[in-house]
């Protein structure tokens, strides 16, 4: 049973959290009016000769939110760790939001769209920090209730870009003077996110494992899971999970070097790589473009992604059920696979667009391909790598498989998203279904590799990844069954062991 605390928690998470979200879209979501603009602001300050190089520029100025999102992803892992999950998910991710909003509406007054570029780079590191919060709720929730928490926030996040979307249309927002009304509203949430992180305690994993504080890990629990749940319990879960530890900071090469943790890493990297190598990025950036291209006017592509997202509304709110009654495993590989499938939907659109061949055929073929990435991202694209590895990867691990598993990937987001101008007019349709080959390949993997790790507590699921390693190794097909890891399918031995474990706990207090 969800408490009314628990309730209130992932709820403002969800619905103030989605910030970044809204800034890293700004230049998706307003494509033709910050054309415009950065054309008016380079001619102005570079001359009219700096206009030919226009697309260069507005494509590396693209590329500058994954920077911030490599940057974000680099040093995040540490702050986790000596600064906390809170205060680095709620508090300073919503004062690099405030600064995001600041430098974007600043290049607006200032008719620098330098200014813009900066705001663009601060949104990526804001973006990388929604890792952090999905930990932090995770963290947070009850083992029976992490999937649907995690899953609040990235559905709060995608509801928040659909109701700015319509602020996008001409006849409202999206023009030359009115681009800035999004940073503006992303700014106001980030200061009620802000003002949040004063209520909520710290995560109580943290406050136990890491701080050693029983006392406030105990009131942390009790006002997460409720006044009528025993403390004591939890924190024997808790004590089980820090017992995988050896100390209290990991770092990188001491994962490499156990066979478990390293295992562990392995199948958070895989679902890392789906993001940067499905159309995500690419749409972020470019699907108003896109939607250009394919034949549509600039309300055309307004309303298109409006009524996108609207279809697609539902899936917000039944993912969150979906994960915790269906199970991680069967959810993540449909992600996988809808993301396959649009890129080869692009890559049919694109066709007709460089054969000359009549709009209709590829603006449907192509709308519906986004709707399929669309569906995906609504399903949890942006936080399969998140959820998996708050729940096989030990406390003192996570920092370090967080940065690394992310930063990696995102090294190919950026050259994805800054050559992509380039390789398309180059490539053609072949672009896209290059890409979909990829995409496909990876989903597979997924499928191969990915076990079920529903409502376990962490130290279960890190003593499952250890005895499956070897087992996967001969026979994948043991620990890769859709209902691997279900409390349902869990062996007698198992429920034995967890027994024993448990009343051994029970000297500790």
């Amino acid at each position: 049973m969800v408490t009314a605390r628990l309730l209130l928690f992932t709820l403002t998470q969800a619905a103030l959290g989605g910030f970044g979200d809204i800034l890293a879209n700004t230049l998706n979501l307003m494509n033709p009016p910050l054309r415009a603009f950065f054309n008016e602001s380079i001619v102005q300050h570079y001359g009219v000769g700096a206009s030919e190089s226009f697309d260069t520029i507005y494509a590396i100025s693209a590329a500058f939110m994954f920077i911030g999102l490599l940057i974000g992803f680099s040093f995040m892992g540490n702050l986790m760790d000596y600064l906390g999950r809170k205060e680095s998910a709620v508090i300073l991710r919503s004062i690099f939001g405030l600064l995001s909003g600041m430098s974007m509406v600043i290049g607006k007054w200032t008719g620098r769209f330098e200014f813009f570029v900066l705001g663009h780079l601060f949104a990526g590191i804001v973006l990388a920090f929604k890792v952090l919060l999905v930990i932090f709720v995770a963290e947070c929730c009850p083992d029976q209730h992490r999937g649907m928490g995690t899953m609040l926030v990235n559905s709060g996040a995608s509801l928040a870009v659909c109701l700015v979307t319509p602020l996008c249309l001409p006849s409202l927002f999206g023009s030359g003077s009115g681009w800035t009304v999004l940073p503006l509203v992303a700014m106001l949430q980030a200061v009620l996110h802000l003002l949040s992180g004063l209520y909520f305690p710290q995560s109580p994993k943290q406050l136990y494992i890491q701080h050693g504080d029983r006392a406030a890990a105990e009131k942390a629990v009790v006002f997460y899971h409720g006044d009528d749940v025993n403390p004591t319990l939890v924190l024997r879960e808790f004590e089980a999970e820090r017992q995988q530890e050896t100390h209290g900071h990991v770092s990188l090469g001491e994962v490499f070097k156990n066979k478990t943790f390293r295992w562990s890493l392995w199948l958070v990297l895989l679902l890392s790589f789906v993001p940067p190598v499905s159309a995500l990025n690419i749409k972020s950036q470019y699907l108003n473009q896109l939607l250009l291209s394919f034949g549509l006017d600039q309300a055309g592509a307004t309303l298109t992604m409006l009524l996108m997202s609207l279809f697609l509304l539902p899936l917000l709110f039944l993912s969150p059920l979906i994960i915790d009654k269906f199970g991680r495993r069967p959810l993540f590989i449909a992600v996988c696979l809808l993301c396959s499938l649009e890129w080869i939907g692009l890559a049919i659109a694109q066709f007709f667009v460089d054969h000359h061949v009549t709009s209709f055929p590829g603006a449907v073929i192509g709308i519906g391909a986004s709707c399929l990435g669309q569906a995906a991202q609504n399903l949890g694209l942006l936080v399969m790598a998140p959820i998996l590895l708050s729940e096989i990867c030990p406390h003192n691990t996570r920092a370090a498989i967080t940065q690394f598993t992310q930063v990696v990937p995102m090294v190919l987001a950026i050259i994805q998203v800054t050559v992509f101008p380039s390789l398309l007019s180059l490539m053609g349709f072949m672009f896209f279904f290059s890409f979909g080959l990829l995409s496909s390949t990876l989903t597979t993997l997924v499928w191969l590799q990915l076990p079920e790790t529903r409502t376990l507590p962490v130290d279960r699921l890190v003593h499952r990844v250890a005895r499956s390693r070897s087992r996967t190794q001969s026979n994948t097909s043991a620990f890769l069954h859709p209902n691997y890891g279900s409390t349902s399918n869990s062996s007698a031995s198992d429920f034995e062991d967890l027994k024993k474990n448990l009343v051994d706990k029970n000297q500790i207090y």
